[in-house]
């Protein structure tokens, strides 16, 4: 594992990394956080979406929130890896789902992405604020 992400474990089970959103380089240790895993877990063939799905969740709390930090959790299973992205944001924002594509502004349509990306997505409010984004990508 790269130096720069040492703070970041990585089993079998799962890789867990937080990262300080004031950082010019936490979305390239999100994304690389995200193509480790995969090699490690032997998941390669994933990387490019998986990648993309990360850089969109990450966008989303960067761009819909005041958390300071964001968790990039990724979770490997036998046909699936779940990715999640956490913010710590003490407000209970809601999250506003627009009919379609169309309806949306240009800097909007990253959960679109996700949707097509995704067998599921969505998101999970936590207990004090903050929200957890979560995308379900199967193995191919």
């Amino acid at each position: 594992m790269a130096a720069d992400l040492q703070d970041a474990p990585v089993t079998k089970a799962h890789a867990q990394l937080t990262l300080e959103l004031a950082r010019s380089d936490s979305g390239d240790r999100a994304r690389r956080l995200t193509e480790e895993c995969l090699h490690t877990w032997g998941l390669e063939a994933l990387s490019y979406t998986a990648k993309l799905v990360v850089m969109e969740l990450f966008t989303n709390v960067i761009d819909h929130t005041n958390s300071a930090l964001a968790t990039v959790c990724l979770y490997p299973r036998s046909t699936f890896v779940v990715i999640e992205v956490t913010d710590y944001d003490p407000r209970q924002v809601p999250i506003v789902q627009a009919e379609g594509v169309d309806e949306l502004p240009e800097s909007g349509r990253g959960m679109f992405l996700v949707a097509a990306l995704a067998r599921m997505h969505g998101h999970i409010g936590n207990p004090g604020g903050g929200w957890t984004r979560f995308a379900v990508i199967e193995v191919a």
